[in-house]
């Protein structure tokens, strides 16, 4: 997919060679804004994921472990506390292809760089003289006993040295010249060492948050919830035998358990925290501002406040007969309104009979008594006892649970059967 920067709008001449016009920026704009609208983001569950898709997958790089179908496995590095990385990486025939790793980018360039580390350290140069070999021991000179000498007289131009002392049949005049600007540079050395060492000469991987404390990397929401199978090693499986299953429902079983007693010990530790902290300002607050009342007035002008607040506490406060009448005022509507409250949650029964209503309760959602239910035409709910005894049929309303049920004054009872016991003589 083609992409635009901002810097083309203002260097289409450069390519073009003509001044860029509105009309071009515009559509530089639109064709920036279609391709924008045409990026497809992850398809994430747990949470909204901003990268982008893969080609021909739903999930991005760091979610593409979720999709079953996905030519990708998980990178084979395993931190310092046990547990393996979560990038995904290419999968790939061994046989076929060898060259290629089963890490991911970041742990191959680590692995890479260990490898290099090594195997730079034991390269020696080919042509070894004199001047090499002083120099690869200058890192052992002891800087601290060299002392600068002191200027020595120069010779007469008219005497021959022949044998000068100075001069060693290994070391060149050169590198004899240069003996103090090794001194100056191993004194830098030694005081850089004194700060840090190399990183390079550790073969472990350098101390990071990710490999020193434990599961840094899986606080996300990701490894927070029990449907999480990133760990799962059967999580491409599409047919699980009973015991897998079993044992899978089981670990999520147990690590929900896990989840919801840390929540709790969090929860605990945060109720203590708050409740601390409101003792601790309740306690404050008690001891700043205690009552009006019993604070000393000893100006003019606090005085004359606190009596503006006893005024302003006093003001439309009724007193005497008006007092008793509005006390009694408050009673009676609160008997009315008591009165409607019970009248309205016990509605009565609807049915009237010779200018008589009755007064029983209705049943729930009827309008209707369990007397006179079957004044209501569309309930179903109960029908009539239905028995016949001398020419007269029963209309008590009867629950129409079973086709044979009655009313308790026609209610047939199965007569007992009679037991013989044979005495034994």
């Amino acid at each position: 997919m083609a992409s635009f920067s901002p810097n083309q709008l203002r260097q289409c001449t450069r390519f073009t060679g003509t001044p860029c016009t509105p009309d071009k920026e515009q559509q530089l704009r639109d064709q920036i804004h279609s391709e924008l609208s045409k990026i497809k983001y992850c398809a994430n569950p747990t949470y909204e994921c901003s990268l982008m898709r893969i080609d021909g997958y739903e999930y991005c790089i760091r979610h593409i472990l979720r999709d079953p179908r996905a030519n990708y496995r998980q990178c084979t590095h395993m931190f310092a506390n046990g547990r393996k990385c979560i990038n995904a990486v290419p999968k790939y025939d061994n046989k076929k292809e060898q060259i290629l790793t089963t890490l991911c980018f970041e742990h191959n360039r680590q692995t890479q760089l260990q490898k290099t580390h090594l195997t730079v350290g034991r390269i020696r140069s080919r042509v070894e003289t004199n001047e090499t070999l002083l120099n690869s021991l200058s890192s052992h000179i002891n800087v601290e006993d060299i002392k600068p000498e002191a200027p020595k007289p120069e010779p007469d131009e008219d005497e021959i040295d022949v044998v000068s002392p100075h001069v060693t049949p290994f070391v060149s005049e050169d590198y004899r010249n240069n003996i103090g600007h090794i001194v100056e540079n191993s004194r830098k050395r030694r005081r850089i060492l004194d700060y840090a060492s190399d990183s390079s000469s550790n073969d472990e991987d350098p101390p990071c948050l990710k490999n020193t404390a434990q599961d840094i990397e899986f606080y996300e929401s990701d490894y927070e919830s029990i449907d999480s199978e990133d760990d799962d090693p059967l999580k491409h499986a599409g047919v699980y035998t009973r015991a897998e299953a079993v044992r899978i429902a089981e670990s999520k079983l147990i690590k929900l358990q896990g989840l919801y007693r840390e929540q709790i010990t969090q929860l605990q530790y945060v109720l203590k925290q708050r409740r601390r902290k409101y003792l601790h300002d309740i306690r404050g607050e008690r001891d700043i501002y205690c009552s009006i009342h019993d604070q000393l007035k000893e100006t003019p002008r606090e005085r004359k406040l606190y009596e503006q607040l006893k005024a302003l506490n006093s003001y439309h406060r009724r007193q005497g007969v008006e007092a008793v009448l509005y006390k009694k005022q408050k009673e009676k509507r609160a008997r009315d309104t008591l009165f409607a409250t019970k009248s309205s949650s016990n509605p009565k029964c609807v049915f009237t009979e010779g200018g008589v209503k009755c007064g029983e309760r209705t049943l729930p959602c009827c309008k209707h008594c369990r007397k006179h239910i079957l004044e209501d035409k569309r309930q179903v709910l109960f029908r009539a006892c239905g028995v016949e005894r001398s020419g007269v049929v029963c209309q008590e309303p009867v629950a129409s649970i079973l086709e044979d049920s009655s009313c308790v004054l026609h209610l047939t009872v199965a007569p007992a059967k009679r037991q013989y016991i044979q005495k034994i003589l």
